[in-house]
């Protein structure tokens, strides 16, 4: 596996990561919910990346190797 598509899958799993911690903190406090909404951009972000890691791999697996 390439290190740069690794990087990006990486990336995108510590996003999901990120925002499942503070969708679980704004249920316990709704005041938290400023949280989820400063990772708004990073997940616009990552949704692009998860889509071109997707691409990708498919790529990949689909030629022989």
């Amino acid at each position: 596996m390439d290190a740069n598509l690794l990087d990006m899958a990486l990336d995108c799993a510590w996003v999901l990561c990120r925002f499942v911690f503070a969708a679980r903190a704004a249920c316990a406090d709704p005041a938290k919910v400023t949280m989820i909404e400063a990772l708004e951009h990073e997940v616009s972000r990552v949704q692009s990346l998860v889509s071109e890691v997707r691409h990708l791999t498919a790529l990949m697996n689909s030629e022989k190797y």
